[in-house]
């Protein structure tokens, strides 16, 4: 058999040629596939970072780690009172009323702290670190019940007009036995810090936690957004446990503060909770097991977690109610034995059902 050639076709062959050259275009300029990286680590908590991106590579994310643990280095030789040759702990050893310079990021956030003392009427302070060693639950330790003169002696110390930061930014006494402590609002600080640093590098996508408190946004790997689980206020359960609720979280931060992890009991048996209420001098008592606290920004869910837990739940919901965009989770313990959670308006519709 014979096969007649066909006639050469000149338009039929010129987009043939264009099909495929606009193919070979697209697919040399599709962007590169999706890098899903984790790095975690050791400062004074453990922390976990999270990020999806298209541009790193492996050297570029072993960078990133180290300058991340850098910066929670310097944070934790600033605020730690554990550390006695920090910032604060020099500070708390000053006895003298006259200022004392300190870096920018410490006077930042005892400037926040004081703010936020000022907004909660004094229920989240910064001033109560002889408080809190008085209960034991400091770097001092061991835990014992301090006398009503104790007590009074360090709330006398412990106002939002405690401490002042100057114009120059250095800290001063009101009162020269003031002893601080930001333990409740540095974990937050610190995790809006590394949000900072990734916003430098342009990562969008990322999930950032230091010591349960959360900050994310965008997407994560599985193309949806960052769940967050809370933990059911279990005595003694470990992070992640058991679950009670899981939010979506984006563009906001997330902390959790309870008493059923850091407790101690007195000769009665009953619980003595880390989390002191500076109007009485004594640990914060009512039916509320945790409070998750949703806000703009790491450090102020961090505080006001603190601050709802010692207001508990009805005064709670109330100062909420006068600040739209933060968010709260009540989880109560029942008559029953088991709990019950309430929740200001905004909260629920982040739930994941």
């Amino acid at each position: 058999m014979i096969i007649q050639p066909r006639p050469f076709n000149l338009r039929k062959t010129i987009t043939a040629g264009s099909v495929v050259l606009i193919a070979l275009y697209f697919y040399y300029q599709r962007p590169p596939p999706l890098q899903f990286w984790k790095v975690s680590g050791e400062a004074w908590s453990s922390y976990s970072v999270k990020f999806t991106d298209t541009r790193m590579d492996q050297a570029a994310v072993v960078q990133l780690k180290a300058e991340i643990d850098a910066l929670l280095s310097r944070i934790n030789a600033q605020m730690s009172t554990y550390q006695p040759d920090s910032e604060i702990s020099r500070f708390n050893a000053h006895t003298s009323t006259e200022p004392m310079p300190v870096s920018s990021e410490f006077a930042a956030v005892v400037r926040r702290a004081i703010a936020l003392c000022e907004e909660t009427g004094g229920v989240f302070t910064p001033g109560l670190d002889r408080l809190i060693n008085a209960w034991g639950f400091g770097h001092l330790g061991p835990r014992r019940e301090p006398d009503a003169t104790e007590r009074a002696e360090a709330m006398r110390h412990a106002g939002c007009d405690a401490v002042e930061v100057t114009t120059e930014g250095a800290l001063r006494k009101s009162v020269p036995g003031t002893a601080l402590n930001v333990n409740a609002l540095v974990e937050g600080w610190a995790v809006d810090a590394v949000v900072s640093l990734l916003e430098q590098r342009s990562v969008t996508n990322y999930f950032v936690e230091i010591g349960g408190e959360v900050f994310a946004r965008g997407q994560s790997e599985k193309m949806r957004p960052w769940r967050v689980g809370i933990d059911r206020p279990v005595d003694g359960a470990q992070p992640g446990e058991a679950y009670d609720l899981i939010v979506a979280l984006d563009r906001h931060g997330l902390a959790t503060s309870g008493n059923y992890r850091k407790f101690t009991l007195d000769a009665e048996g009953r619980k003595i909770s880390h989390i002191l209420d500076p109007r009485s001098g004594e640990p914060a008592t009512s039916r509320l097991a945790s409070v998750t606290v949703i806000a703009p920004d790491t450090a102020t869910a961090d505080a006001l977690a603190t601050a709802l837990f010692v207001m508990g739940t009805e005064d709670g919901l109330a100062f909420l109610a006068e600040r739209p965009g933060i968010e709260a989770a009540f989880i109560e313990h029942d008559d029953r034995g088991g709990f019950s959670t309430r929740f200001s308006p905004g909260f629920e519709a982040l739930l994941v059902r």
